[in-house]
């Protein structure tokens, strides 16, 4: 039997977090089309953000329970 494994290679992905913790999630501001998704709970919140996210983009409606994720809030205005 084997007494003893060695891994051969170890790798850690670097996963997006947005300076204040929250997600990044809706179209750039000044770039029509560009939508993005990004947070670093991502395999939790997978589901229900891309739910949320296709209805937006399919609706061309905003969802109001993305609202404190908005990219716009890194942009000055």
């Amino acid at each position: 039997g084997v007494t003893s494994i060695e891994p051969q290679l170890a790798c850690v992905g670097l996963r997006p977090m947005p300076a204040d913790g929250i997600p990044i999630i809706g179209e750039l501001p000044g770039l029509s089309g560009v939508y993005v998704c990004a947070m670093h709970p991502g395999v939790t919140l997978a589901a229900i953000v891309g739910r949320l996210a296709s209805e937006e983009i399919m609706d061309d409606r905003p969802c109001p329970a993305l609202a404190a994720c908005r990219p716009q809030r890194f942009f000055p205005r």
